[in-house]
């Protein structure tokens, strides 16, 4: 990651006035990216929703998963399947992608990962 993305990460974290979006490429990648994103604040503790990987369903009609992007800020993990589905529902309607920090992880990914 470039030293401005972290930069930008660390002050999302420590004003907390952020939603933190991961997008990753393997489902399982979320999680200690995650983890690694919380213990930059040590000895502080992320007091909002932490979601390890949230997944969008566009037939449900209540969307409760993306609620949290309407409230206080959350730190979530995303597939990137899901990811532009989230993107148009959500940021479209609410305008809150000013207020969410976007780490893709899929451009870190190398050439031969699958």
């Amino acid at each position: 990651m470039p030293v401005e993305e972290i930069v930008a990460l660390f002050t999302a974290l420590l004003f907390e006035q952020k939603s933190i979006l991961v997008v990753c490429q393997d489902k399982y990648d979320a999680l200690p990216v995650i983890t690694s994103v919380l213990s930059l604040i040590y000895p502080l503790e992320w007091a909002f929703a932490v979601v390890p990987l949230m997944k969008h369903n566009p037939q449900d009609e209540d969307n409760t998963e993306m609620e949290c992007f309407l409230g206080p800020p959350a730190i979530m993990g995303i597939h990137e399947s899901q990811f532009q589905t989230m993107l148009d529902e959500v940021f479209e309607k609410d305008c809150k992608k000013t207020e969410t920090l976007i780490i893709d992880l899929r451009k870190l990914y190398g050439e031969g990962y699958d």
